[in-house]
């Protein structure tokens, strides 16, 4: 990995979050020893009761991608393997298969890079 990139989620206790009971958010690197560990941390003071259940407000480090707000882990790491692999591509092949980490792979392998539409930076 690259030592100046990061990968990170801005996180929140989904029923604090939708209940209006305070914020409950905070950043967590993906990549971190103890993610679940960082995680558990976050949420720690929030005030509901039994199991917590997180969400994903906002993502740094994966450039373009569409990630979705229920996200786990693992298949976060596997994503930043391949864009590691592929710094030039993967986030591009990552978002031109809509996240379909083997089609990626593939197209990356197979060298099908003709099959990537770039985002008109003019389109809001």
């Amino acid at each position: 990995m690259d030592a100046n990139t990061y990968y990170c989620l801005f996180i929140a206790d989904k029923e604090a979050f939708e209940n209006g009971i305070g914020a409950y958010v905070g950043w967590v690197d993906v990549m971190s020893d103890d993610v679940q560990g960082d995680i558990d941390k976050v949420l720690a003071d929030s005030p509901t009761e039994g199991e917590k259940e997180w969400f994903i407000i906002l993502h740094h480090g994966f450039g373009p991608l569409d990630l979705s707000t229920y996200q786990s882990i693992e298949p976060l790491r596997d994503i930043i393997a391949f864009i590691e692999e592929y710094p030039e591509i993967g986030q591009l092949l990552l978002k031109q298969f809509d996240m379909d980490l083997e089609k990626a792979k593939k197209a990356a392998i197979d060298h099908d890079h003709n099959l990537i539409i770039f985002d008109n930076p003019n389109d809001d």
